[in-house]
Formats: C-alpha cells, sequence, structure tokens
C-alpha cells in the first residue's frame, strides 16, 4: 500500500507561517517607531523645561 502526499498542505502551512512572520515584525517595527517617537518626545519636553527654568 503506498502512501499519498499532500504537498498542497505544507504550502498552505508555509504561506501561513510566512503572513504571521510578516504581520509579527510589522508588528515589532511599529513599537519600535512608537517607542522611538516617545523617547524623542521626552527628549523635547525636558530640553524645553530646561531652557524655561532659568
Amino acid at each position: 500500500m503506498t502512501a499519498l502526499i499532500s504537498h498542497e498542505a505544507t504550502d498552505h502551512d508555509d504561506r501561513v507561517h510566512a503572513i504571521g512572520a510578516v504581520l509579527t515584525s510589522c508588528a515589532v517595527l511599529i513599537a519600535l517607531v512608537v517607542g522611538a517617537g516617545l523617547v524623542v518626545s521626552q527628549l523635547l519636553d525636558v530640553a524645553s523645561w530646561a531652557l524655561t527654568a532659568h
């Protein structure tokens, strides 16, 4: 008796994993951009406070 191996299921699983990896990397990239924006905002707040406090 021979076993039939379906390559379609493997291709579908690979696509699902690839889409998951792309979405995860996009989420990480967005989080890094937002974090960098918050750091820049805080630095500008401190700089403006330092210049106006004196």
